[in-house]
């Protein structure tokens, strides 16, 4: 089941020069790497926030749950998604992950729920807590 919110962070580290910045960090783990080799990131429209909306959706939209119809994508690193994830992915990450400011921010269930349910996602495809 997914989480509630998603919550998107970032924290600061100092080392020596030029190893000083931001980490993005993340609720969800990073169980598929499809696009960006650094991870998860938010705020535009780049590498890492794709891997960071194909991992939501994957989450939301769970193999187990997919149409019988519906062939599995595999993705770069070999682990697998729903078609339907991977289909919606780019779209969400425009609409969602790229929206989130630069310092971070909350993803709350019901919003990922209500988007997908405005790309025309049946609710018997999406897991979700329906409380």
């Amino acid at each position: 089941m997914p989480p509630s919110e998603i919550v998107c962070t970032r924290r600061r580290f100092e080392g020596p020069e030029p190893f000083d910045g931001e980490i993005a960090e993340v609720s969800i783990p990073q169980a598929h790497k499809h696009h960006s080799p650094t991870g998860y990131e938010w705020g535009y429209l780049g590498s890492g926030p794709a891997d960071l909306a194909l991992n939501i959706l994957a989450l939301f939209l769970p193999l187990d749950r997919a149409p019988a119809r519906s062939t599995p994508e595999k993705l770069w690193d070999g682990t697998k998604v729903s078609l339907r994830a991977f289909q919606l992915h780019q779209y969400f990450k425009r609409d969602m992950i790229a929206t989130i400011p630069h310092d971070g921010g909350v993803l709350a269930q019901r919003d990922i729920v209500n988007w997908l349910a405005g790309y025309g996602v049946h609710p018997e495809e999406i897991a979700f807590d329906e409380q």
